[in-house]
């Protein structure tokens, strides 16, 4: 009995371009299945330039998630229904994952601590009474459902994480890394530091800070992600820049003085995408009960703020 022409070649002979062209339209999960059909298809598609490919396509023809961590731990999709127009309406759908699930029957609070690429860097905070301090970082990716746990760079139960101040994300090298900002309070006396891990080389770092001041704003402040570096805005008067491929920090004055914006009680800086900026957003939530966004013309240049609009609230 002769054996079928393509019985070895589950490409059915075609080209090897057109093969990539239709894995690339593939969901992550049905990728998994076909890593099990032959070895060829196994080192195709875990090739990390095919892996860079693939979330590439998946970019450039899907909205991004937008996930929110809600009550017990329960995360939800948020779906617009315009993703062009907010104010048409959106609706929230439950995400099932068994990540999460694991952790609400022992009272952790669940921390998202960056995402990017799919990835979602989650720390969980034990609450349970008699197992404070035994908190766990970990790398998880919903589509695949797979999660992998880091090692606190510390002890467990000696320190805690500051989540605004910290970050995960890709860097221009092709790693991942995760800038914890934490402080710890036993041995005493409390203690304020800064760990920088490498997914690639699998290990933590301590960065060290020249001014001890400068480190304890950090921990107050919100980190903003913009042109590879970290940005953080410490007492209304100076942004602390930390560079992710140097690994160096410098500290550039906040030029918009008090007497050119309203009175506000809120002021954090934003990335807003539309024209790839920094911007600074001051809110007045109780008087004046308004909203003004400023951008940064030139970076670098910490004198070209320039006011956007503002929006009255009571309208």
């Amino acid at each position: 009995m002769s054996r079928f022409k393509y019985e070895d070649d589950p490409f059915l002979g075609l080209n090897e371009e057109l093969i990539l062209d239709i894995l690339y339209r593939l969901p992550v999960k049905s990728l998994g299945q076909c890593k099990l059909v032959c070895k060829s298809w196994l080192t195709l598609i875990s090739d990390p330039e095919f892996a860079r490919s693939h979330l590439d396509y998946s970019n450039s023809i899907n909205q991004p998630l937008t996930l929110i961590v809600q009550k017990f731990n329960t995360l939800s999709t948020l779906k617009f229904s315009d993703p062009n127009n907010i104010t048409e309406g959106v609706t929230s759908d439950m995400l099932n994952n068994r990540f999460l699930d694991s952790f609400v029957s022992s009272y952790y609070y669940c921390f998202i601590v960056g995402s990017n690429d799919g990835l979602i860097c989650v720390y969980m905070k034990e609450m349970e009474r008699g197992r404070r301090g035994q908190d766990s970082l970990h790398l998880w990716n919903p589509c695949t459902t797979k999660a992998r746990e880091i090692s606190l760079p510390v002890k467990r139960g000696s320190f805690f994480v500051h989540i605004d101040s910290s970050w995960f994300g890709r860097v221009p090298s092709d790693d991942y890394k995760i800038f914890l900002v934490y402080s710890e309070y036993r041995p005493y006396p409390y203690e304020k530091g800064i760990y920088l891990y490498s997914l690639r080389a699998g290990r933590w770092r301590r960065i060290h800070v020249s001014d001890d001041e400068d480190l304890g704003l950090i921990s107050d402040a919100h980190s903003v992600f913009f042109k590879d570096a970290l940005h953080y805005l410490v007492c209304r008067e100076w942004i602390v820049i930390f560079d992710l491929a140097a690994e160096t920090f410098k500290k550039v004055p906040f030029s918009i003085k008090p007497d050119q914006v309203p009175k506000h009680d809120k002021l954090l800086l934003g990335v807003i995408g539309k024209y790839h900026r920094l911007c600074a957003m001051f809110l007045n939530r109780f008087e004046e009960q308004m909203f003004e966004l400023w951008t940064l013309e030139e970076y670098d240049n910490w004198d070209s703020w320039k006011k956007l609009y503002r929006i009255d609230l009571r309208k």
